[in-house]
């Protein structure tokens, strides 16, 4: 698993303080450790970031993030607003239709053997 389950404590405690609406995996996050991603990806997945930002104006680390939570009182916002996951850029959707965000730290290892990373 990408991520330590023991964090789903601290991820509980953010929610119950009210800090987000939706908590997402980074890869980017500065406590992240990714292990074996290839240059060509780390690249395009910066560059993706860098068009989110600039021309949504929107302040995330990783707009292809890895897991979310999404805080339970926000889903018929989104739905109603028109969300779908349709398989393709559905993560950022949701980051850019809740702009009270935070990114969590996600340890990846990407295996050796994977073409195309």
């Amino acid at each position: 698993m990408a991520t330590d389950l023991s964090h789903l404590v601290q991820v509980k405690q953010i929610f119950d303080d009210n800090k987000c609406d939706i908590l997402y995996g980074s890869r980017l996050h500065t406590e992240s450790v990714v292990i074996g991603r290839s240059l060509k990806r780390e690249i395009v997945s910066r560059i993706f970031n860098q068009i989110l930002s600039r021309y949504l104006n929107v302040k995330i680390s990783d707009g292809m993030c890895g897991f979310k939570f999404l805080n339970r009182s926000k889903l018929k916002d989104l739905l109603m607003a028109g969300a779908q996951n349709d398989g393709w850029f559905f993560c950022s959707e949701l980051l850019v239709d809740f702009p009270k965000n935070v990114d969590f730290p996600k340890n990846v290892d990407f295996p050796k053997n994977r073409t195309g990373n």
